[in-house]
C-alpha cells in the first residue's frame, strides 16, 4: 500500500529544491484512496469569487435566465390565462385553455434554458480560471468562450439529463408498479434507490462541463473524464453540494418571510436569488475541476490557470 505522506515533487523546478505539494496533491493519476478534495477551498472559491465578481457573474446568468424571468414577471403581475377576467360561465373554458397551453409554455421556458444555461456555465468556467490566475475576464470574452463551446456543452447537459432520468427512472417506475400491488416496503426501497442512483450520477458527472471548456473534450469524452476525475471524491463533492443547497434554502426561506405582503418585492428578491445561486452553482464545478486536476494529476496551479493563454 502506498504511503499517503510520501509524495514525489510536483512538476516544475524550484530554486531551493522542490516545494512541498499541496495537501490535496496526489501523484497517482489513477484512483487513489488518499485523494482529498479541499472542500473548504472549493466553497471559498464559490462564495469568494462570486462576491468579488458579483456584477459580471449575475449579468451573465441574467442573460441565460431572461426568458424565464420575463415569464415569471408575466405570471406574477399579469393574467396569462384570463382567469381573473373570466366570468363563472367561462371559467371552465379558461381552465381548459390553461391546461392545453401548459406544454407550450413549459417548452418556451425549457428550450431557451437548455440552450443558454450551458453557455453561461461555460462562460463562468472561463471567468473562474482567469480569476485563479489573478485576471479579470470581460463579459464579452466569457460569453464568446461559452458560445464557442455551445454544442458540446448542450450535448453534455442533454446526455447527463438522459442518463440520470433513465438510471433513476427505472427503479422509480418499478416502485410505482409495486405500489399498485400493495408492496409498500419494496416501493419505498425502490424509490430510495432511485434517489441514491440519481444523486450518485449527478456527483459523478459534476465536472463534465469544465472538461468541455478547459480540455475541449467532446460530449462523451467529457462524461468519461468526469467519472474518472470524481472517483474517490464524490463524498466531498456531495458535501459541497449540500452546503450550497442549505445556503440557498436559508436565503429562500428568509426572502419568503420578508415578502409575504408584497408580490413586487418578492419578485425582485426571487430574481436576485435566482441569479446569485445560478452563478454560484456554475462556479462550483469549475472550482472542483480545478482542484481535482491539481490534486489527482499533479498539474501545476499556474499552468492550469493559464490553459486559455
Amino acid at each position: 500500500m502506498p504511503d499517503p505522506t510520501a509524495y514525489p515533487p510536483p512538476p516544475g523546478p524550484g530554486l531551493s529544491g522542490p516545494a512541498p505539494p499541496p495537501a490535496y496533491y496526489d501523484p497517482d493519476p489513477g484512483f487513489s484512496p488518499y485523494l482529498r478534495l479541499p472542500v473548504g477551498e472549493v466553497l471559498g472559491d464559490c462564495f469568494g469569487l462570486f462576491f468579488k465578481n458579483i456584477g459580471r457573474y449575475t449579468f451573465i446568468v441574467g442573460l441565460v435566465y431572461l426568458p424565464f424571468i420575463l415569464w415569471l414577471a408575466y405570471v406574477t403581475f399579469g393574467d396569462p390565462f384570463g382567469l381573473e377576467s373570466a366570468g363563472q360561465e367561462s371559467l371552465d373554458a379558461a381552465l381548459e385553455a390553461q391546461m392545453e397551453s401548459l406544454l407550450y409554455q413549459a417548452l418556451a421556458v425549457l428550450v431557451p434554458t437548455l440552450l443558454l444555461m450551458p453557455v453561461a456555465t461555460g462562460a463562468i468556467i472561463y471567468a473562474v480560471f482567469r480569476a485563479k490566475k489573478g485576471e479579470r475576464a470581460s463579459v464579452g470574452k466569457c460569453l464568446a468562450v461559452g458560445f464557442g463551446r455551445i454544442f458540446p456543452l448542450v450535448g453534455v447537459a442533454i446526455v447527463t439529463m438522459l442518463i440520470i432520468l433513465f438510471a433513476a427512472g427505472v427503479p422509480l417506475l418499478l416502485g410505482i408498479l409495486m405500489a399498485f400491488g400493495g408492496l409498500g416496503l419494496l416501493t419505498f426501497l425502490l424509490a430510495l434507490g432511485a434517489i441514491v442512483i440519481g444523486v450518485m450520477l449527478h456527483l459523478a458527472l459534476f465536472v463534465a462541463p469544465p472538461a468541455v471548456v478547459v480540455e475541449k473534450a467532446g460530449v462523451f469524452d467529457a462524461i468519461s473524464r468526469s467519472f474518472a476525475l470524481t472517483k474517490g471524491s464524490r463524498g466531498r463533492i456531495f458535501g459541497v453540494v449540500i452546503v450550497l443547497g442549505i445556503a440557498e434554502k436559508i436565503v429562500d426561506w428568509i426572502s419568503s418571510i420578508a415578502t409575504i405582503d408584497s408580490p413586487e418585492v418578492g419578485f425582485v428578491i426571487s430574481v436576485i436569488c435566482l441569479l446569485a445561486f445560478g452563478a454560484i452553482g456554475a462556479i462550483a464545478p469549475a472550482a472542483v475541476f480545478y482542484y481535482l486536476k491539481v490534486g489527482r494529476e499533479g498539474m501545476d496551479e499556474d499552468e492550469l490557470a493559464s490553459v486559455f493563454d
